[in-house]
């Protein structure tokens, strides 16, 4: 046991049941880790000051006595997972003196990789494309300037986010994610995080093997926000996860962005509160590269709309750029139900209009170096 590294007893003690953030801090300010553990399992009156009550302290002793924290870290190394202590060296500086800073991060991918400029893009899981497509755009082009990419690898925003960083090449992105480090959520998005541990970095407070808790979103947006220089949110409604990660951003003087969006929008209402309340706008890339003190990297190429049938144009621009139903485009130009709907499914198949469920949406970003991510 003498042999193990630090990191081995504070990762144990990460797994106890009910340890979040404050209760592994509380923890680790009694003494060297190694300590803490045989405390632990002992049920000392110190670590039962920490759980706050007896059965939790319990309940550690009984945890801590029965798990081999030797075994226990020799099947964490095996596993490729790094651990990073914030006491530790290889963890990152910005977060070192964090008003919350984490004290263990379970991480996959490469560590050292986070560029000088470190933006994060945020927002709904309930995207229009609108918002789906500028955040993957600025996603690229930031990444593609240098600048790496910081999201929460949740569905919508974020995974639109990882995957314009991961096509626009240059840095890789970085995931903060609210799930233990083995378990990727949403599960439409284990592709996405491998691609994102491959090519740059996924991390987590939570060990592998803990169960997926309500509590660990929120608190993992404190780490995406204290890890970026720049925060931008893209859509987000009058409520939600996205707002908390631009609340903690001011709380660490992080310069807070936001897209505006229509104002019908329903996940465009919080995004037009920020701004109404002082948050920078964001009209294109370079809105946020300035505020970094970088020059735009060349414009990179867009989708060249397809010729069109005159009926299909017509659509088109009954559309507009907001979502719209069959029944709004009927109404909003001299079309029936039936020049609508052939109009429509030209649209669609032409890639210029994405339909989900009864809404329709104009297409309009720029033409991933993959090619292969369309949703």
């Amino acid at each position: 046991m003498s042999s193990l590294p630090e990191e081995a007893f504070i990762a144990g003690l990460a797994r106890l049941p009910g340890v979040g953030p404050r209760r592994l801090a509380g923890l680790l300010d009694i003494g060297p880790p190694a300590l803490v553990w045989d405390q632990v399992a002992s049920g000392a009156r110190a670590v039962t000051a920490v759980a706050g009550r007896p059965d939790r302290a319990d309940v550690w002793r009984q945890t801590a006595r029965d798990l081999d924290v030797s075994r226990s870290w020799a099947e964490l190394r095996a596993s490729g997972v790094g651990v990073l202590w914030r006491r530790g060296s290889g963890f990152p500086s910005v977060l070192r003196e964090d008003p919350e800073p984490p004290e263990l991060l379970f991480t996959s991918g490469d560590a050292g990789c986070l560029a000088p400029q470190r933006v994060a893009i945020v927002g709904t899981r309930q995207c229009t494309r609108y918002g789906h497509d500028v955040a993957y755009e600025l996603a690229a082009q930031l990444a593609s300037a240098g600048v790496t990419v910081v999201s929460g690898l949740a569905r919508g925003i974020d995974a639109a986010a990882h995957h314009g960083a991961l096509d626009g090449g240059g840095a890789p992105p970085v995931a903060v994610v609210g799930t233990a480090i083995d378990t990727p959520y949403p599960r439409e998005n284990a592709g996405l995080w491998r691609r994102v541990a491959e090519t740059g970095l996924v991390c987590s407070e939570g060990p592998p093997g803990v169960p997926t808790e309500r509590w660990r979103f929120p608190a993992r947006n404190r780490i995406i926000a204290g890890l970026s220089d720049v925060v931008v949110v893209v859509e987000s409604a009058s409520g939600g996860g996205s707002l908390y990660t631009a609340a903690q951003a001011v709380d660490r003087g992080r310069t807070l962005l936001a897209v505006p969006g229509p104002i019908r929008s329903a996940v465009s209402l919080g995004t037009n509160r920020l701004l109404a309340d002082g948050a920078h706008p964001v009209c294109e890339v370079s809105d946020v590269l300035e505020i970094l003190g970088l020059v735009a990297p060349v414009p990179v190429d867009r989708l060249v709309e397809p010729a069109l049938s005159a009926l299909a144009a017509g659509v088109r621009d009954a559309i507009g750029w907001q979502p719209a139903t069959l029944d709004d485009i009927v109404g909003s130009g001299d079309l029936d139900i039936a020049d609508a709907g052939a109009g429509l499914e030209e649209l669609v198949a032409a890639g210029v209009v994405a339909r989900r469920g009864g809404w329709y949406e104009r297409v309009h970003r720029i033409r991933p170096q993959s090619g292969s991510y369309d949703p």
